[in-house]
Parts: C-alpha cells; sequence; structure tokens
C-alpha cells in the first residue's frame, strides 16, 4: 500500500537519494546540466525544505520506503511546484497523481488560491498529467532553462 504525507526529517537521506535518481533518468538533460542541479540540491538544501515554513514537500512511501516526492514554496498564495519525481518501478501508477493531489489539500491549508508549475516541453507526459488534473498552459517560453523550451502551467483551487 502506497501512503502519503509531508517530508519528515528521517526521509532526508533517502529524498535525496531519490531526487539524484530522478534527475539522472531526465533524457532531455544533458550529464553537465544534470550535475549542475544536483549541486543545488544538497542535503542541507533538504533541511531546508524541511523546517521553512514555506516550503512544502509531500512524499509517497510503499512499506515505508520513499518512492515520490513533490516540493516546492508558497508566497503571497500562490504554491510553485518546484520538482516532482516518482522510482521508476513506481511510474505509471498514478502516484504522482495522487501527490499533486494531497499536495493540493496541503495548499489549501495554507490559503493559496494558485499553484503554478514549468515544465520543459518535451516531458509529455507531465504535461498531460497536469492537463488531466485541470491545470492549464498560460505561457510558453522558449530558451528558457538550460535552452529548452518550457510550458508554464497554473490551476486556481
Amino acid at each position: 500500500m502506497v501512503t502519503f504525507r509531508k517530508l519528515q526529517s528521517q526521509d532526508i537521506s533517502d529524498l535525496k537519494k531519490l531526487f539524484k535518481t530522478t534527475i539522472e533518468d531526465f533524457s532531455w538533460y544533458s550529464g553537465e546540466q544534470k550535475q549542475d542541479i544536483l549541486k543545488n540540491f544538497k542535503a542541507d538544501k533538504f533541511t531546508t525544505i524541511l523546517e521553512n515554513r514555506n516550503y512544502i514537500c509531500v512524499v509517497g512511501l510503499s512499506d515505508k520506503k520513499l518512492i515520490g516526492f513533490a516540493f516546492g514554496f508558497f508566497s503571497a498564495g500562490v504554491y510553485t511546484l518546484h520538482w516532482l519525481g516518482v522510482a521508476s518501478s513506481f511510474r505509471n501508477k498514478k502516484i504522482a497523481t495522487k501527490m499533486i493531489l494531497k499536495l493540493i489539500g496541503y495548499t489549501k491549508t495554507k490559503n493559496c488560491h494558485r499553484i503554478v508549475c514549468q515544465i520543459v516541453n518535451i516531458n509529455t507526459s507531465s504535461l498531460g498529467l497536469f492537463q488531466s488534473l485541470g491545470f492549464e498552459k498560460y505561457a510558453t517560453i522558449r530558451n528558457h532553462f538550460y535552452h529548452k523550451d518550457y510550458n508554464f502551467l497554473y490551476k486556481n483551487i
């Protein structure tokens, strides 16, 4: 059975490992780009996510093993989803959908009225996932992070 909850201190080590393997799985980033992303997410960054009240991180667990994460921050009533990842052996099992729905519940308790995210254009599976949950595309920015095109999406909650 898979359960979902907010990040806890005992999750930090496993979150760091899963984040690393998730980034390494991304086919749209070069090795150098992946290393650039990973150098910004050391254990202390995940501790900041846990301790800063402006961050919300939802994790998915199966048999007490961390299998997914979704985290970002909120400001002025808007939650910005920064990263979403699911262990490869648990993909295509609605884990990401359930984490996003749990995240939406948490954001409502913080009086957020909107969630925003950005998805690299070639990640069509994530784009489809968010659109199936009612997110709408409001912009596409060409030549954005790492010279990739990105879709910007939002959902009013």
